[in-house]
């Protein structure tokens, strides 16, 4: 492959910038950063109050005992025959805590879909939850003023995962950084009306 470019959405984010940091600019040609997470010590304002008790407890609980608590929980659940109790705890959590706008536009398809893909990350065990706990919420290993290729972000306003004031501090850093916001959309509206737009916007690049 002579070429590419890479998106991440989410807390996949780290990982599409590390590829710009890493990667030189004759292969990879752009980088798309979609309701993006940004480092520690971005701007957090509008963050819901969920989102802030899971960073803090992923970030500095020590992985020991990290691994403890998702065995305990999630991993459990995921991992027994009797799939009843997970899928209540998926809708619970994920689904019944978007706003109503939101609920209108996932179909049951997705929902499907987010609770066979998120019980497959802890068949095998809690390290890679862990592991990638560790890494996004963590110190990241290099700087966003030293990624030298272009990077563009897109963010709803409405983002209570990752608030757009984390991809505006990101795109004050970023030396080719260019950030379109989505008035009104969400973390999750972003990805449901907006990832067609925004596939286009990044194979031009």
């Amino acid at each position: 492959m002579e070429e590419f470019r890479v998106l991440g959405g989410s807390g996949g984010v780290p990982y599409a910038l590390a590829c710009a940091y890493a990667l030189s600019e004759g292969m990879l040609k752009g980088t798309g950063v979609l309701a993006g997470l940004g480092p520690p010590e971005s701007d957090h304002k509008g963050l819901s109050w969920e989102r802030w008790i899971g960073f803090t407890i992923n970030r500095w609980v020590p992985a020991s005992m990290l691994h403890f608590i998702v065995e305990r929980g999630l991993a459990k659940h995921a991992r027994n025959a009797d799939q009843t109790r997970w899928r209540k705890i998926i809708v619970d959590v994920m689904v019944k805590s978007m706003t109503a706008e939101d609920q209108a536009l996932i179909t049951e398809e997705e929902i499907e879909t987010m609770i066979a893909g998120i019980r497959g990350a802890y068949l095998s065990g809690s390290e890679g939850y862990v592991l990638d706990a560790k890494n996004v919420l963590g110190a990241w290993p290099f700087r966003l003023e030293d990624i030298k290729g272009e990077v563009r972000l897109w963010c709803g306003t409405q983002d209570t995962d990752t608030p757009v004031g984390m991809a505006r501090w990101m795109a004050e850093r970023l030396q080719g950084g260019g950030l379109i916001e989505f008035p009104g959309d969400t973390h999750f509206s972003v990805f449901s009306r907006r990832r067609e737009e925004v596939l286009r916007k990044l194979v031009g690049m």
